[in-house]
Formats: structure tokens, C-alpha cells, sequence
């Protein structure tokens, strides 16, 4: 039988899944029995979701361009290029 092992950002991916996912059920939670007690002043954040999704949009975008400055500068550099050296002369 063939083993298989899960790269090690799909793990990472995994657990911040799983840890926002946790969050979500105890805020609902937490928002249910406030409403069950009779509660009905709980705060509703709606206003700030096109806030937050601004920030997002802009800390992907900000890593994308992180990202391709890498490249850029890993293409001007020449380290692709390693790969076809030769470091020991073959002999037949």
C-alpha cells in the first residue's frame, strides 16, 4: 500500500480552517444564549464586513505582490540557471 503524507501548507490550511471554524460556533454560541435570556441588545457588526473584506483584499493583494517581487528578483539574478551547471566532468 502506498503511503501519502499532506504537504505541510495544506496542514497548516487545515488548522486555521479548523480553528476559525471553532471561533464561529462559539460566537454563535455565545450569541444564542444572549438572545435566550432575553438579551435582545446584542450588537450586530454588519457595518464593519466591507471594511474587512478591504483588508483582506489588500493583505492578499500585498502578499501577491511580495510573491512576484521574489520571482522578479529570482529571474534577474540567474538562480535558475543552477540547475543546468555542471559540477563534475563526466568521462565515458
Amino acid at each position: 500500500m502506498r503511503s501519502f503524507r499532506f504537504p505541510l501548507w495544506a496542514i497548516v490550511l487545515m488548522m486555521t480552517v479548523l480553528v476559525v471554524t471553532i471561533t464561529a460556533i462559539e460566537a454563535a454560541r455565545t450569541v444564542s444564549i444572549q438572545l435566550a435570556l432575553g438579551n435582545n441588545d446584542v450588537p450586530y457588526h454588519w457595518w464593519a464586513l466591507p471594511a474587512l473584506f478591504t483588508l483582506v483584499t489588500a493583505a492578499m493583494c500585498g502578499v501577491g505582490w511580495i510573491g512576484y517581487g521574489v520571482l522578479h528578483l529570482i529571474r534577474k539574478t540567474g538562480v535558475q540557471r543552477l540547475t543546468s551547471v555542471e559540477t563534475a566532468h563526466r568521462t565515458r
